[in-house]
């Protein structure tokens, strides 16, 4: 007797789980909302898991949903969100039935979904950049209430160790409850963010002493940044070579085509290659002030681009040839070597990308 295969689509949400079962001829088996709790999916869905493919969206809740079935030998697959179309109609209904008709057609585009080791360190790193931008705000609102009141520090440098004593004697001799609570909360967000570097370094050197000296070898790039990067990568191996590691990172242009019609190249704002692209910025903010190859390609570029951004962004595409090829061969970083990775004018354009 022949078993019968089952394709099963879950749309995943805080309270409430939609599901959809159909077998190999697409016909719908069962459907229906329930909490989103496994006990309950696992009650509703468990005669069709002995022989079957299950698929969700990557969300923030689906990570318990997705542990769950893998201790059971469940066969679960996580879809990429960004590459899915939207659909004219959408709803929870219909967004179940189409996984599980893209699953059922193998046309899903599945999300990778790094161990237990590599997520901790994606949510230190998310940590970290939500407290930077926290303190970024909190320095913004600071500064906007000094320029309210036309009050100017003679300091030049904003935040330094005396800009802050003087700001701190301004509010001994005024009492502003409004810039006080500010500062005050300012300082806090420093204070964590110390401790979430101490973390992040910490934990990178525990689990990822080798990768992150392989990284570290790089111009511009240090500890924290390593454990970005190492958290938003996980394996070079997923990447067939390093085209595609600078397209996930969102460093280079794309473009969008129709009927031989091309619209104006733009960098892609999508949220998984956020930290990812942050990084490589970053660094190669960094690299350019120092003294080679990357200095010497900057000012070229630079040159060419008239534009300072421009030019970091062609910086930090060359960054992530540079990563694919330490982490592909496991050596260090030598920008004297012939065997490196070469700075190549191609670097900032679309490279027949097309979105």
């Amino acid at each position: 007797m022949v078993r019968k295969y089952f394709y099963i689509g879950l749309d995943v949400h805080k309270r409430t789980t939609y599901y959809a079962v159909r077998d190999w001829d697409g016909k719908t088996v069962i459907e229906g909302e329930c909490a989103s709790t496994f006990r309950d999916l696992w009650s509703i869905l468990e005669p069709y898991t002995s022989c079957c493919k299950i698929t969700l969206e990557a969300s923030t809740y689906f990570y318990f949903i997705y542990d769950e079935f893998k201790k059971r030998n469940v066969e679960i697959i996580v879809a990429n969100t960004l590459q899915l179309r939207k659909l004219v109609g959408k709803n929870d209904r219909l967004d179940a039935a189409r996984l599980s008709d893209m699953l059922r057609l193998t046309t899903i585009p599945e999300s990778f979904i790094p161990g237990k080791v590599v997520q901790y360190l994606r949510s230190l790193c998310l940590l970290r950049y939500n407290c930077v931008g926290e303190c970024t705000r909190l320095k913004n609102q600071i500064h906007a209430y000094l320029d309210s009141k036309g009050v100017r520090i003679p300091v030049r440098t904003p935040f330094s160790k005396k800009w802050c004593n003087h700001l701190c004697d301004y509010i001994n001799e005024n009492n502003p409850f409004e810039l006080n609570y500010l500062y005050q909360a300012e300082q806090q967000s420093e204070k964590r963010l110390l401790i979430l570097d101490k973390e992040i370094s910490s934990y990178v050197e525990e689990n990822f002493s080798d990768t992150s000296e392989l990284l570290m070898s790089i111009p511009g790039i240090g500890q924290i940044w390593s454990a970005f990067i190492i958290a938003q990568v996980g394996t070079i191996s997923r990447f067939s070579d390093k085209r595609k590691l600078r397209r996930y990172a969102g460093v280079v242009p794309v473009r969008d085509e129709s009927a031989h019609k091309s619209k104006k190249e733009y960098l892609p704002k999508m949220s998984s290659r956020k930290l990812l692209r942050l990084a490589l910025v970053q660094a190669a903010h960094s690299a350019v002030k120092v003294k080679g190859n990357l200095q010497e390609y900057y000012k070229k570029k630079k040159r060419q681009k008239q534009f300072t951004q421009q030019a970091i962004m062609c910086v930090a595409s060359s960054l992530s040839d540079i990563l694919y090829h330490v982490l592909s061969t496991g050596k260090p970083y030598n920008a004297h070597s012939r065997n490196e990775v070469v700075m190549s004018d191609a670097l900032p354009t679309t490279e027949g990308f097309v979105s």
